[in-house]
């Protein structure tokens, strides 16, 4: 082959250099968008389950419910619906670090490494704070 059937210019050199290590971190645009829409629909289940737990107890105590406890069939099907929610959430990857410190914070609410499956949770906030940190 002769010089000109491998004429690179500059410009696709630089490309190239700065286009491999990108794709080799995996982090392509489309990747980030489908990342994001995951964690705001995990997010929207989450906090749909907090707003029904929340009225359930709210509707206790207009009742003069004050032990809730007492209505342990329903109470264990909002609850149980709010930590599948959560655990959800938590294993979902973060898109960014605002979500990343959300995930945190909600990881330490609600001891969600003694759930069931806290495990994990916990490994899914290691690998997003690893690989937020690499961007």
């Amino acid at each position: 082959m002769t010089g000109r059937d491998h004429n690179c210019t500059r410009r696709a050199v630089l490309g190239a250099a700065f286009a491999v290590p990108a794709l080799a971190a995996g982090g392509g645009a489309a990747e980030a968008a489908a990342r994001a829409a995951r964690w705001r629909r995990a997010f929207a289940a989450f906090r749909l389950a907090e707003a029904e737990m929340a009225a359930f107890e709210q509707r206790c105590d207009a009742a003069g419910t004050k032990n809730i406890w007492q209505l342990d069939e329903r109470l264990d099907d909002h609850l149980g619906t709010l930590i599948s929610a959560l655990e959800r959430l938590l294993r979902t990857p973060a898109p960014d670090v605002p979500a990343l410190a959300l995930k945190i914070e909600l990881a330490v609410d609600h001891d969600a490494g003694s759930l069931t499956g806290g495990d994990r949770c916990l490994a899914a906030l290691k690998a997003d704070a690893r690989r937020l940190g690499r961007s």
